[in-house]
């Protein structure tokens, strides 16, 4: 599978495999990913995005990744840590 480059030296890389679906292999300086499911609510059936993780580089040049966890009837907090 040929990967897509950006023109810029790229700072991530994304590999997504959806079953039948199919696949995403790319490079790039910036990534954004949002998970969702299927869930009841209310008696009735929608989506609801569970996970969302966002790459980017940092005005000071650092590399960030951010993980986001959602849940329909929870609310968790969870200690931001950096390594």
């Amino acid at each position: 599978m040929n990967r897509k480059v950006s023109p810029e030296r790229p700072k991530f890389e994304l590999r997504c495999h959806a079953g039948n679906a199919g696949r995403l292999e790319v490079v790039s300086d910036a990534v954004s990913v949002t998970i969702g499911q299927q869930i009841r609510r209310e008696g009735k059936e929608q989506f609801w995005d569970s996970l969302l993780v966002e790459c980017k580089q940092q005005d000071d040049g650092s590399l960030t990744v951010d993980v986001v966890v959602f849940h329909p009837t929870l609310r968790c907090d969870f200690e931001q840590k950096r390594l």
